[in-house]
């Protein structure tokens, strides 16, 4: 997981970007999903039901240079020079969600919409970078219909992000454009600000805890399954040893300091299998 907190420190009634919260990249490039055949530096205007209270419902406009803008009738352009949140060159300041603002070209792929499962898709599908036509990119949008269980408001979705140098040349994050919730900067030409599985969500900080480490879950994937039991394997010291060995802290589920077969026991009785 790529650990970068999103610039600046939010307040109380202002959004935030975390990467600590589960996403599912959904390819609509092959079904379901609506080709907008974008040429290079083009935007075109879609409608939507989807919508919460960030992101009203109606007109949404794509950008084939990585974002999505809200509200806006006749201001719509994304210009290929990206630039650090807040940018009068995204929408004209406007609100926007910017998963990848960068000059991207329309030689390969193209970007897709749909809307399925309670929520706005748009993907931008194997688009090359203009200053390297070998850096391609695949990453999402989601807009959630009114609230999604987590509290998320968006979430921005890299099926590929480390071919294009994971945001070494572009913006990620979310414009305000006046909406009062505040300016979210995740990377500013940043390289390895994400990577392939990197899932941003857009949330309120306030409400937003992260998700606590389980017991048993060396891998931090939020289950217990065979990965975990085997990495129990090399933690085992048997009893009466004075520390726990380094990365191993999750397999002391009684707190004395080892890691035996009491601990052996939690660990059958907290196993989810894969999920």
């Amino acid at each position: 997981m790529v650990m970068l907190a999103a610039v600046g420190n939010a307040r109380a009634g202002q959004l935030t970007l975390v990467d600590d919260l589960p996403g599912t990249f959904i390819d609509i490039s092959k079904t379901g999903g609506t080709p907008l055949n974008l040429g290079d530096d083009e935007e075109v205007e879609i409608g939507t039901f989807a919508g919460n209270l960030v992101f009203a419902p109606g007109i949404v406009v794509v950008a084939n240079n990585g974002g999505l803008g809200f509200g806006h009738e006749t201001v719509t352009d994304l210009e290929p020079l990206n630039e650090p949140i807040p940018s009068d060159s995204a929408f004209l300041g406007g609100q926007a969600a910017l998963a990848f603002w960068d000059d991207i070209d329309d030689k390969e792929g193209d970007v897709f919409f749909t809307e399925l499962e309670g929520r706005l898709i748009v993907q931008w599908n194997d688009r090359p970078l203009v200053d390297d036509p070998s850096q391609t990119v695949r990453f999402q949008i989601q807009i959630f219909d009114e609230l999604d269980p987590q509290g998320v408001f968006a979430q921005f979705i890299f099926d590929d992000a480390s071919n294009a140098g994971g945001g070494a040349s572009a913006t990620i994050g979310y414009q305000d454009g006046g909406a009062g919730l505040g300016d979210v900067e995740w990377s500013f030409n940043t390289a390895g600000a994400v990577a392939d599985g990197t899932v941003l969500s857009l949330v309120m900080a306030e409400f937003h805890r992260p998700p606590a480490d389980l017991p048993g879950d060396s891998d931090h994937d939020g289950d217990i399954d065979l990965i975990d039991f085997a990495a129990f394997h090399d933690c085992v010291t048997g009893p009466g040893v004075v520390e726990v060995p380094p990365g191993c802290v999750m397999f002391d589920f009684d707190s004395d300091q080892d890691v035996d077969f009491t601990d052996y026991g939690e660990l059958q009785l907290a196993f989810t299998g894969s999920q």
